[in-house]
């Protein structure tokens, strides 16, 4: 489990309740998970970083060519929020398969 914001209990209790890590974030496979999205100067270290907190927003990166103004969506970032996922599970092979297509 990696905790965000609103986990207030202690490990202890997350660790009853069944999960066998409680992490402030994880590394795995080249991808960073964190409950906030991480800073992009992070990418240098890794593919992609799966993130909760910002509900039904996603990341999104400026479009760098003047003067286009449109927004796009930032493709390293993976929002997981439940709202975001309609409150299913993502596969953590989705996630990949999505990088390797990129």
């Amino acid at each position: 489990m990696v905790l965000g914001n609103h986990d207030h209990f202690p490990v202890e209790a997350y660790v009853a309740a069944g999960f066998e890590k409680v992490l402030g974030y994880r590394q795995m496979a080249g991808f960073l998970f964190s409950h906030i999205p991480v800073h992009p100067s992070q990418f240098y270290r890794f593919k992609g970083n799966v993130h909760g907190h910002t509900h039904l927003a996603h990341v999104r990166q400026a479009d760098i060519q003047p003067p286009d103004t449109n927004w796009r969506l930032d493709e390293r970032y993976v929002n997981v929020c439940v709202e975001a996922v309609n409150y299913v599970p993502v596969a953590f092979d989705e996630i990949v398969a999505r990088f390797d297509k990129g």
